[in-house]
């Protein structure tokens, strides 16, 4: 069963929609730690060179914020734990289960990348299709 639901979940994206509601339930703390670095681009004076640099750094800004989201039910668990508050063997399941499908999202948008970027090394043309699921790929990037 367990098996079942992390081969669901690690194995798609979760839609904005999903994400915000996780989160207005476990928000992220509010901590720079837990905020991905800004890129820092006044150093760079040619303007294409720059939008060259913060188009590159977008994709892998993303994924980084979405690895972060993870946290908001970590530390949500955490905070019950550390106040020693009363909390139901439901309601731990319910936030590890929250966290699991968060870590699965940013999993699945790591493959994307990752074919993304083979794809582009490949053939640039043929980059889109690394957003295609590859629900038969198993443990492989790229099905057989």
């Amino acid at each position: 069963m367990f098996s079942s639901f992390l081969d669901k979940n690690f194995r798609r994206k979760l839609s904005y929609d999903q994400v915000l509601g996780i989160l207005e339930i476990s928000s992220v703390p509010p901590v720079d730690a837990l905020a991905p670095p800004t890129l820092d681009t006044t150093t760079i004076s040619n303007p294409q060179t720059k939008k060259y640099v913060q188009e590159r750094d977008k994709e892998l800004t993303s994924v980084q914020r979405s690895l972060l989201n993870d946290t908001g039910p970590l530390c949500c668990l955490h905070d019950a734990f550390e106040s020693k508050e009363t909390i139901s063997n439901e309601d731990i399941m319910f936030m590890l289960e929250q966290a699991l499908c968060l870590l699965g999202s940013v999993n699945y948008q790591l493959s994307v990348l990752r074919r993304k970027k083979v794809l582009a090394a490949i053939h640039k043309a043929k980059v889109n299709l690394g957003d295609l699921p590859l629900t038969n790929a198993k443990k492989m990037l790229f099905r057989r």
